[in-house]
């Protein structure tokens, strides 16, 4: 059995399109701040012009910091691994997990000392789900786990 490894962050890397597309959008949020601040109608207005000049640079550096975050989702003979982008690095080790449920939009494995995790599926494509549901499952026979799908 192939190990599975998905690197979200070289995905959106190597894109033709989404880089050039995101950053447009953070430059038009800016320059739609300048242009709501420098016309006269109003405090509102002026107030919505400033917090666009303050989210327009924040939005560009997420968008250029994104592709550098470590998200990631990898199964392996040894492991369960994943970090998504705001969240803390998971690992669960197959020795640990004595079963296994697969369900729609997430994974259950239940662990040797009884407590269960729950693998939430919904923030990856459909491809990708397909793909981590089967290999996690494939892994799970392999492993002599029970699988229930």
């Amino acid at each position: 059995m192939d190990a599975l490894y998905i690197d979200f962050g070289k995905r959106l890397r190597e894109s033709r399109w989404r880089m050039p597309a995101y950053i447009a959008v953070g430059i038009i949020v800016i320059a739609d701040g300048i242009y709501q601040v420098m016309q006269d109608r109003g405090p509102f207005f002026h107030a919505v012009g400033i917090t666009l000049i303050v989210i327009g640079p924040l939005y560009l550096y997420l968008v250029w910091m994104t592709p550098r975050w470590k998200t990631f989702f990898k199964v392996d003979d040894d492991s369960i691994e994943f970090k998504l982008q705001f969240a803390k690095l998971r690992r669960f080790d197959w020795q640990d997990i004595s079963s296994v449920e697969v369900m729609q939009g997430r994974i259950a494995l239940k662990m040797s000392d009884g407590r269960t995790e729950m693998i939430q599926l919904g923030a990856f494509g459909r491809n990708d789900r397909l793909q981590i549901r089967n290999t996690i499952s494939e892994f799970g026979q392999m492993k002599g786990l029970l699988v229930k799908e």
